[in-house]
C-alpha cells in the first residue's frame, strides 16, 4: 500500500532507481487503510478517480520520505532518532517530523496532527532504510483528523 501511495508523486518512480538514498517511513497496509477510511475512502479505485485525493496522498507520501542529511549524505536510522530531533521530509516547504526514543528503545515519530510508533526498525534497502510505522503521519489539519 505504501508503494501505491508513493505512485501519486515523483517519489514512486524514484524507489525503483538503483542508489535511491532515503529513509522511508512506511506505514503498514492496515495503517494506510485506516487513514483512507478516516478520509472517507473505501477503495483504491475511489482514490484513483478523485484528483483531490491523489494530490493529498502524493503530499502524504512525500511526507514519509526523509532525504539524507547533508553534507554527509547520512540516512536516518533509529540510533539517531533520540531526544526531540527534527527530520526534514521531501514534502516542500520545509515540513518536518520529529522523533523521540524512550528508555526501552521504542521510537515515536510525531507530526503536527498525528504520531506513529516504529514496529520494524532500520530495514536496509539498497542505499537507504525503511522504518515501518503503525500509523500514517498527517502534516496538516484535514477531514477525519483533529
Amino acid at each position: 500500500m505504501f508503494r501505491w501511495m508513493l505512485t501519486f508523486s515523483e517519489e514512486g518512480g524514484k524507489t525503483k532507481m538503483p542508489g535511491y538514498m532515503v529513509t522511508l517511513l512506511a506505514p503498514t497496509d492496515s495503517a494506510i487503510w485506516s487513514a483512507l477510511n478516516r478520509l472517507g475512502y473505501t477503495s483504491k479505485e475511489a482514490v484513483e478517480q478523485d484528483g483531490t485525493a491523489k494530490g493529498i496522498l502524493a503530499d502524504i507520501g512525500r511526507y514519509h520520505v526523509l532525504p539524507p542529511v547533508e553534507p554527509l549524505k547520512a540516512t536516518w536510522t533509529t540510533p539517531f532518532m533520540r531526544g526531540d530531533v527534527n527530520m526534514y521530509t521531501v514534502l516542500s516547504g520545509g515540513k518536518t517530523v520529529s522523533a523521540k526514543q524512550d528508555g526501552s528503545g521504542k521510537v515515536t515519530i510525531l507530526s503536527p496532527k498525528s504520531s506513529a510508533t516504529l514496529t520494524e526498525k532500520d530495514l536496509y534497502a539498497c542505499k537507504g532504510y525503511v522504518e515501518v510505522l503503525d500509523a500514517v503521519l498527517i502534516p496538516w489539519a484535514m477531514k477525519g483528523y483533529a
